[in-house]
């Protein structure tokens, strides 16, 4: 989770998290599904592939968290067949049910690319 975990991978990550302007983390886990935002990078773990804890209380800064059983899905859609400008993330449980879904925003940088090339928001 956000506020556990490994404080040596933290100290690792998060200055090149901040310094390439990451938009999304993805990683995985055994016994949970979250999506976290913090400074404007998304976390999304996906995982409660295996045995989960019951009684899993959301916190902040989460906006989705999950103990049940499930995965998580992400679609790419792109402009006509250009880069890919949009990514939606959908927690499912294990039996297929929808949860929860995101659409990370489009970073500025890309937005202001595609401008150049006649393409708006």
């Amino acid at each position: 989770g956000f506020s556990g975990g490994y404080p040596e991978v933290a100290a690792a990550l998060d200055p090149l998290i901040e310094k390439y302007n990451v938009t999304a983390y993805l990683n995985g886990h055994d016994h949970s599904m979250q999506h976290i935002i913090s400074n404007a990078t998304s976390y999304f773990t996906s995982g409660a592939g295996s045995v989960t804890h019951q009684g899993f209380t959301p916190r902040e800064p989460a906006r989705f968290e999950s103990d049940e059983p499930g995965f998580t899905a992400f679609v790419f859609n792109s402009l006509a067949g250009q880069a890919p400008v949009a990514c939606t993330a959908y927690f499912f449980d294990g039996n297929g049910t929808g949860l929860y879904n995101y659409t990370l925003p489009t970073p500025p940088a890309l937005v202001e690319e595609l401008r150049t090339f006649g393409v708006s928001d």
